[in-house]
């Protein structure tokens, strides 16, 4: 009798974990990510620990390792994470060390309970972290980083895959809308700043929901989410060699090979006057609100992105300063600059990147739209040829009802699509 009480017990609870389990699977969407003054990097809210110690962290996807400071270390911080504080705290006494694009940090690898969320938060026991005890270069590093590197995919120790692994998000990706201001702060963001872990909503952050993403595949198993590079034009100048763009948006800059942006520079100071920037070891140049700088076109796996330049030109009483930098490699490096301009999905499982237009993207426009608006003019023209007034009056009424409605129907009408898991035909579907 004990012994049938002890079997039904322990199915009762394998049920109750089963419900909390499925309970808890849903998407983590994180509204509030705020950036600097400069509107060049973003941050956003967690906590670790027991009791919680809240940090605003820099999201970045260069290493899938989440990093904060050391009460005890040299980084140069107001916010630091006491160890000693917290009861769930472990540390895994393994010396650990990360290399950014802009910087480093050093310390020990770590396990603790991490929050992530405000009005709706999930939380995961034993999350690997660095406590850094030094941090080296972009002052940022030095508030702690949220790893969303690739780091081999769902096989790592990464954020996402250890919660999308435990069943705590539907999907093993993250998908990132990040507002435009610019450089100068001369726009007005349409929305917030969104990160979504576990899900992506393109009726919400896409220019044109019904084309979907265009993915890219990566192409290593590294800590960086790497895809193919085909082409580079600025201008007049093309660059043709094939090599890898490292994606991140931790990264606020312009990165190419030194010999590339050597060129660009040649070809900036042949229709500017420019000097070297002593602060960033970029260039900067006299001009004025109607100095014109190209604009970028990156060409990845056949596909055109462009980053105008808006985007790498900040203005400010009278002088340009341009945030193109070279780097000892032969790869090349956007973050935010294009990410501002690109809803993007980052896919752990399927390894690949998706990028479509987001609705930052003034240039880009709904093609039915314009052949309503066509239509109508060439109507009109025709009933004005053709002398009935008449006949105009009801074109204009009727054709102009009929897009205004259209128009209306765009904007409440939701597209939703999810990644079909295990699909063989690797197509998505909309929901």
């Amino acid at each position: 009798m004990l012994s049938l009480i002890s079997i039904l017990a322990i199915v009762l609870v394998q049920i109750c974990s089963s419900l909390t389990l499925n309970l808890n699977q849903g998407p983590l969407k994180i509204n509030s990510l705020s950036n600097n003054t400069n509107d060049r990097a973003y941050f956003t809210s967690i906590s670790m620990g027991t009791p919680p110690q809240q940090f605003q962290v820099l999201i970045s996807a260069w290493s899938p390792l989440i990093m904060l400071p050391d009460i005890n270390s040299s980084c140069s911080t107001g916010q630091y994470f006491n160890s000693t504080g917290s009861k769930t705290f472990t540390s895994l006494s393994q010396s650990s060390s990360i290399s950014y694009v802009d910087g480093s940090t050093s310390g020990i690898l770590s396990k603790d309970t991490l929050t992530l969320g405000s009005t709706i938060s999930i939380s995961t026991n034993h999350q690997n972290f660095v406590l850094a005890s030094s941090c080296d270069g972009s002052h940022y590093l030095e508030k702690g980083v949220l790893g969303l590197g690739f780091g081999g995919g769902l096989t790592s120790t990464s954020l996402v895959a250890t919660m999308y692994l435990a069943g705590q998000i539907p999907l093993p990706s993250f998908s990132l809308y990040l507002s435009e201001v610019g450089l100068s702060g001369e726009k007005t963001p349409k929305k917030s700043s969104v990160l979504m872990i576990g899900e992506y909503d393109l009726s919400l952050f896409a220019e044109s929901p019904k084309d979907g993403f265009t993915y890219h595949d990566l192409i290593s198993n590294g800590d960086q989410w790497s895809v193919t590079l085909d082409e580079v034009n600025f201008e007049s100048l093309t660059f043709l060699q094939e090599m890898s763009i490292k994606l991140d948006p931790g990264v606020e800059y312009i990165y190419g090979p030194n010999s590339y942006i050597a060129e660009i520079y040649s070809y900036i100071k042949l229709r500017h006057l420019c000097n070297l920037d002593p602060k960033k070891g970029g260039i900067a140049c006299y001009c004025h609100e109607t100095s014109n700088f190209a604009s970028f076109y990156f060409y990845i796996n056949g596909h055109e992105y462009s980053i105008p330049s808006d985007h790498y030109v900040e203005r400010s009483d009278g002088i340009c300063y341009i945030y193109i930098f070279g780097i000892n490699e032969q790869y090349w490096i956007l973050g935010s600059m294009l990410l501002r301009r690109y809803y993007s999905i980052w896919d752990y499982e399927g390894k690949r990147i998706g990028l479509t237009r987001s609705i930052n993207d003034s240039s880009s426009s709904d093609n039915t739209s314009k052949t309503w608006v066509i239509i109508l003019v060439v109507v009109l023209v025709v009933a004005i040829v053709g002398g009935s007034l008449v006949v105009v009056l009801v074109v204009a009424i009727v054709g102009g009802s009929i897009l205004v409605l259209f128009i209306i129907y765009k904007k409440k009408k939701k597209y939703r699509q999810s990644i079909l898991i295990g699909n063989e035909t690797g197509e998505d579907r909309i929901n």
